[in-house]
């Protein structure tokens, strides 16, 4: 007991002592992006570093779809309105065609299918370039005056 007593006042000490946040981010892909974003969009007085062991120009992968919660954290990062520079409108959309091709015999698009069946669990989720994507976060973190720590090239 005493000494838990002891850990809480020197605890309680060093909490009064103003000091600057200091996070750290492993991997600088969407996610980690992101949360840095998210972290720099405001008025808070942090220490932000992003490390990156990858160069820049190296393949991101394929599309990306982000749901209500993803398109959520994009706001919150600051960088909402260019989102939807970069997605492809109605890529939600299926078409279905003949065997033998000629005119399409179904055409849907899937959110207004789906905000009709299940308006509570549904939005638009247009599909994305990943790479886009983390080209304007990071244009969104340098504007911000913050940077990527890289591993020195080998």
């Amino acid at each position: 007991m005493r000494r838990l007593a002891t850990s809480l006042r020197t605890t309680r000490s060093f909490a009064s002592v103003p000091t600057t946040p200091r996070i750290a981010i492993c991997g600088a892909g969407v996610s980690g992006l992101t949360l840095a974003g998210i972290l720099s969009n405001g008025t808070r007085d942090i220490q932000l570093t992003v490390f990156e062991r990858a160069r820049r120009d190296r393949d991101q992968g394929y599309g990306l779809d982000l749901d209500e919660h993803g398109q959520e954290a994009l706001v919150r990062a600051g960088v909402y309105d260019r989102y939807w520079d970069i997605s492809y409108p109605y890529s939600d959309t299926a078409v279905g065609y003949q065997f033998s091709g000629g005119e399409p015999l179904l055409n849907i698009f899937w959110p207004r299918l789906t905000m009709r069946l299940f308006p509570q669990s549904s939005a638009a989720r247009p599909e994305t370039n990943r790479g886009g994507l983390r080209d304007i976060l990071l244009d969104a973190l340098a504007a911000r005056g913050r940077e990527i720590a890289r591993r020195a090239e080998e």
